[in-house]
């Protein structure tokens, strides 16, 4: 990607985000200008974060991983959350929608570049390749996965669990989109880079929601028996 570009894209993605974050900082009782902060982070993490998990991937910095930023963005939040004194799940359940919609409007960067196309699906009277317009199917279905977190948020018994269900949620429409774009050479397992990294992704998100339910239920249990 250009990188002049893509800032255009993240600096655009920073705006919005600053949206969705000060709302949902207003319903927890934090101060909305810590969304700026928040914001910024985030940014920086999407592009830092993509660098190194793309060197994880393929030994060299020349390209973005995005799901770089998914992973190490838990790491890097939790300093971030001590020195705003926002509680550290909650600063996660303000992460996951603002990250899913800049990974959406990263989309239009791809959709200009022409990376991340997806499969032929059949050649056309001119005997052209048509493709499986991959970039804005994986635009539409972030756009929506965001509003999804940001209304999963509103919800009092989900709270601190935003982030696992972004993991889930974006995993799994991951995954199935991936099997779409035109193939990309095994990473591990036969799994394409995406498609592994999905995987674990969900299997982290699954792991979370239930063990935390566990771990609710147990803890009710104990109170009920004092």
């Amino acid at each position: 990607m250009n990188n002049p570009e893509l800032m255009i894209v993240l600096s655009i993605g920073l705006v919005l985000m600053c949206v969705p974050i000060s709302l949902q900082m207003k319903r927890y009782g934090i101060i909305a200008w810590k969304s700026i902060v928040v914001s910024i982070v985030l940014v920086l993490v999407g592009m830092y974060g993509s660098r190194l998990w793309y060197f994880v991937e393929n030994f060299t910095f020349r390209g973005r991983s995005f799901y770089g930023a998914i992973f190490v963005a838990p790491l890097v939040f939790i300093p971030v959350a001590k020195i705003l004194r926002i509680p550290y799940g909650d600063i996660m359940d303000m992460v996951a929608p603002a990250g899913c919609l800049t990974l959406a409007m990263v989309k239009i960067q791809c959709l200009r570049d022409g990376c991340c196309t997806g499969m032929p699906m059949y050649i056309d009277e001119n005997h052209v390749y048509v493709k499986f317009p991959s970039q804005i199917v994986e635009m539409v279905a972030f756009l929506v996965i965001s509003i999804v977190l940001f209304i999963i948020s509103l919800r009092p018994t989900a709270r601190k669990k935003v982030f696992l269900w972004f993991l889930v949620l974006y995993g799994g429409s991951r995954f199935i989109l991936d099997f779409f774009r035109a193939h990309d050479e095994p990473y591990l397992l036969g799994l394409s880079a995406g498609s592994f990294w999905s995987v674990i992704a969900c299997v982290i998100g699954v792991l979370g929601l239930v063990l935390g339910k566990r771990f609710i239920y147990k803890k009710n249990n104990n109170m009920n028996y004092n």
